[in-house]
């Protein structure tokens, strides 16, 4: 039977501990961004399997919607939340006009 000491269980589960909050503030951070795209009139295509929540895939792509006219106050509005969808890493990324 094997034997572990004590500093090496409490260092194994401070790693484990370390790793599950991390993980868990990464999820908290992509669905947050998520969220802001989304009240901006983005849709974002987010996984969500079992193993999503131990460890959040970012997502890739994501549909942008422009409408019903398109006018000068939403063109700014859609700048801004393609933004946002690159700098959360969707790189395709579809754009929806209503006219």
């Amino acid at each position: 039977m094997k034997r572990f000491s004590l500093k090496f269980l409490f260092a194994a589960s401070t790693l484990v501990i370390l790793f599950a909050g991390y993980s868990q503030w990464r999820r908290q951070n992509i669905l947050r961004q998520v969220h802001e795209i989304e009240l901006l009139g983005g849709k974002v295509e987010l996984a969500n399997n079992y193993r999503d929540h131990l460890w959040q895939r970012r997502p890739t792509k994501g549909r942008l919607t422009i409408g019903p006219l398109p006018d000068s106050s939403s063109a700014p509005q859609a700048q801004l939340t393609r933004q946002k969808m690159e700098a959360l890493g969707i790189t395709d990324i579809s754009t929806t006009i209503f006219w």
